[in-house]
């Protein structure tokens, strides 16, 4: 009965315990606030009584505003350069910074690769043909400070250069040179372009040209001149193929014997009666044709 007793007081001292810590964090926080509550009251007060007080505090409360930090986040694909009272002070790395937006200032640089698509430029070859080139372009940020400081839009000024460029180069090269030669005009442009990446901060990983308009008549022109080749090409090919057939026959006509060749033309002249045709031109060999095959016949009857 004793150590029932014992065990039963044991809990009830810990439940007891238990309340009274309740009760003091309770009684904590009613102070902390009521606490609170008095000090904005006699703060009230005193600024109330005393104007010019007010005024410092709220001087004192916006300059804190103004001063207060803010955090900035920089993706991974990102790059920040921040400036302090207006001087370049750092670059930012991906990830989160805290910026007083109050003296500095932040400009983010796209470092993912960009696509810059050349509007169609009208240019004109070294022999006074006129084209349309139409181009397109891949770059990348590699240093962002130069790409921020040297150059106010790296963009509209690797669009300006590339269009010169284009016309510089196309002004040297012969119109067939140009749409033949498209892989070294890309290879040129590309070149010209690595130059400035340097002084800018700003490469060109790729200069593709896409597509080269010809004036419509030139376009005709070609066409009648490409057709004119293919039928050169087709009646050398058939000249050719009539020229071994003719040394084919020759060859073949070497090993016959006169008689045997009089034999066939008699055929085939035979073969020409038989026609519709009332008219015949015989060649002049035919009467020496006749006499050989006479000679022959009169031979066998010796």
């Amino acid at each position: 009965m004793s150590e029932g007793g014992g065990r039963g007081s044991g809990h009830s001292s810990s439940s007891h315990g238990g309340d009274s810590d309740v009760n003091r964090r309770a009684a904590l926080f009613v102070a902390i606030i009521a606490s609170a509550i008095i000090l904005v009251i006699l703060g009230v007060q005193v600024l109330r009584a005393n104007p010019l007080l007010l005024a410092v505090f709220l001087i004192i409360g916006a300059g804190l505003l103004m001063l207060a930090p803010q955090r900035v986040e920089i993706r991974q694909y990102e790059r920040g350069v921040r400036f302090r009272l207006g001087k370049l002070y750092s670059l930012m790395e991906p990830g989160w910074h805290i910026v007083f937006p109050t003296f500095e200032k932040i400009e983010r640089v796209d470092m993912r690769t960009q696509t810059l698509d050349i509007p169609p430029q009208s240019v004109i070859s070294r022999d006074n043909v006129k084209l349309t080139i139409d181009a397109i372009c891949f770059i990348r940020v590699t240093d962002p400070k130069k790409a921020i400081i040297e150059i106010k839009d790296y963009k509209k000024a690797i669009e300006g250069f590339l269009i010169a460029e284009l016309r510089n180069v196309s002004s040297k090269m012969e119109m067939e040179g140009i749409i033949e030669k498209a892989d070294d005009l890309n290879t040129l442009l590309h070149q010209r372009l690595l130059e400035i990446s340097d002084k800018w901060g700003v490469t060109a990983t790729r200069v593709e040209i896409e597509h080269i308009t010809l004036p419509p008549e030139l376009v005709e022109a070609m066409t009648k001149r490409q057709a004119a080749q293919e039928a050169k090409k087709r009646m050398q090919i058939e000249y050719e193929a009539r020229a071994i057939a003719i040394e084919a026959i020759n060859a073949a006509a070497s090993k016959v014997s006169d008689t045997t060749m009089t034999y066939l033309y008699l055929e085939t002249l035979k073969s020409m009666g038989h026609g519709k045709s009332t008219k015949f031109i015989l060649p002049m060999e035919l009467s020496s044709l006749a006499s050989l095959l006479a000679s022959k016949i009169g031979g066998k009857g010796n």
